[in-house]
Parts: structure tokens; C-alpha cells; sequence
């Protein structure tokens, strides 16, 4: 997909970019460097994510952290998403915390996007150098190359 990833070699398969998401949604709230990563590869790459396909993941996810992300990047094209998307019901943490020292200032130091979806963090950091350039994605992952050609819904 183009993460700069230096300890893990590339992926041999060409994931669908749209279920790859939703699982980085589920998993990346145990490991903060995956969702930081995926925010920065939607801010690059949204224009080749299938917005009908990735409605139908919306379901399946924790749509909360998708929308709070999607507000971060404010990607013009993905941010027709945002309205599938639903604030969590309480007030949580957004990576798995046990400090409450972190919960605490997570909350002091939130912004109304944090109060909006209910979703609290003390740093979120979009990892913009670690995302290759749209030659190296394009090359190496021909299901995006061709959604770049044809388009995508």
C-alpha cells in the first residue's frame, strides 16, 4: 500500500484498500502507529478509496474512530463519509490506555472534534513521511493503479 513500514516487508497480494481500513480501524486502536499511518495514506491516496464499497465497512466498524480520523485529515473527497459515521455513546479513549494520568489529560487537552465523537487522545500524530509517493503506490499495487484510471465511485 506504500507504508514505509522499514521492519516489515511489503505484502506479495494486492489488499483491498477498503477492508484494509476497517481492519486497521478494529486493530489500530492497540498500536496507535497504524491508524496514525492509515490517516496519513487516506490524506495522500482518498481519491482511490471506493466510497460505495467503503460505506458497506462502515457497518462493520467502529465508525467513530473512521469519522474522528476522516475530520483530522479533512479529505475533501472522503469527508462524504463522515455522515455514515456515529459518536461512541460514552466517552472513551481512542488507543487502548490504563493511565489515568493519560485519560485525565487526554480529556483537559481535548478539542471539539474529541467531544464530538466522544473519542479522547493525548497525541495523534499523522505520519506523513512515512507514506511513499504515488509513483512506488501506483507500481506496486495494480488494483489502485487501475482505480486510477477508471476511477472509482
Amino acid at each position: 500500500m506504500g507504508v514505509n513500514f522499514t521492519s516489515t516487508a511489503p505484502s506479495v497480494q494486492e489488499p483491498l484498500i477498503e477492508k484494509l481500513v476497517a481492519d486497521t480501524i478494529v486493530y489500530g486502536r492497540a498500536e496507535p502507529r497504524l491508524l496514525e499511518c492509515m490517516a496519513a495514506w487516506l490524506y495522500y491516496y482518498g481519491d482511490l478509496v471506493n466510497i460505495s464499497l467503503m460505506r458497506n465497512y462502515i457497518s462493520q466498524i467502529d465508525s467513530a474512530v473512521l469519522g474522528l480520523i476522516l475530520e483530522l485529515i479533512n479529505h475533501k473527497r472522503l469527508n462524504q463519509l463522515i455522515k455514515y459515521c456515529a459518536p461512541k455513546k460514552y466517552p472513551e479513549m481512542l488507543f487502548k490506555v490504563k493511565s489515568t494520568i493519560m485519560k485525565a489529560e487526554a480529556v483537559n487537552g481535548s478539542s471539539e472534534i474529541n467531544s464530538k465523537w466522544n473519542l479522547y487522545f493525548v497525541s495523534f500524530r499523522i505520519k506523513h513521511g512515512a507514506i511513499m509517493n504515488r509513483h512506488y503506490v501506483l507500481k506496486n499495487n495494480l488494483n489502485l493503479a487501475r482505480r486510477r484510471l477508471v476511477g472509482t465511485l
